[in-house]
This record gives C-alpha cells, structure tokens and sequence, in this order.
C-alpha cells in the first residue's frame, strides 16, 4: 500500500530535551490534533514512550530509524514548541531540508492544515 506522501504528518518536537513525560504529552496531543484534521500522523514520541527505560535499545538506534522514516516517507514535518532547543529535532529537520519537505511550526489554519502563514524555513 502507497501512502499519500501530501497527507503525511511527522510530529518532530522534543522527547529528551527538558521534562519528558511532558514532551511525550505534549506530542500526543499535536498527534491527535492532526488526525482529527484529517492528517496520517506519524508520532516518534509516542511509538517509543518510555523505551529509554524498558528497551536495551539506545537512543541512537531510535533516531536512525526516525531518520530513515523521515528520508524514505518525506512527511510533512510539523515543529512542536521547543523544536529549535532540541538536538533530535535539528536532525530531523535537516533530512527534511534535504529533499525539500514541508515544514511548519505547530498551529492549524480553518482548513485543517499547518498555517502556511507560520512555515519556518521553506
């Protein structure tokens, strides 16, 4: 199955920086917001909650596989508050950079998508 790359939505806001349980939250919000405006939201925060914790798995082994989704899916990515302060974001907004994506600070416009009038760097 093809998915439709302009529906995709990449939630790219802070997990490690600052009080994670707060991040994870705050993520899951901006993820449920997107799928009630119509969006196919991919939500890292979410699919790894408290892994750090649980998962022998390091934080780099998360976050090749998040660029990997971010280079091969080409989502839109939507910037949570505090993206500029977090190191994961940075990366992720850099693979996105790459190949041109669509970037948008967190807010929604009437229409459901990301206000245009808020982009950051495209």
């Amino acid at each position: 199955m093809k998915l439709p790359a302009s529906r995709l939505l990449y939630i790219c806001s802070p997990y490690t920086h600052g009080d994670t349980k707060a991040n994870i939250e705050h993520a899951r919000r901006m993820a449920i917001e997107g799928w009630n405006k119509g969006w196919l939201v991919i939500c890292p925060q979410l699919n790894s909650a408290g892994f750090e914790n649980d998962s022998t798995a390091g934080y780099e082994d998360y976050m090749a596989l998040y660029l990997l989704m971010v280079d091969e899916l080409r989502p839109t990515i939507y910037l949570g508050d505090g993206w500029e302060n977090s190191y994961g974001c940075k990366r992720e907004l850099a693979v996105a950079r790459t190949y041109k994506g669509q970037i948008y600070i967190e807010g929604f416009d009437e229409e459901g998508l990301p206000d245009r009038k808020r982009a950051a760097g495209n």
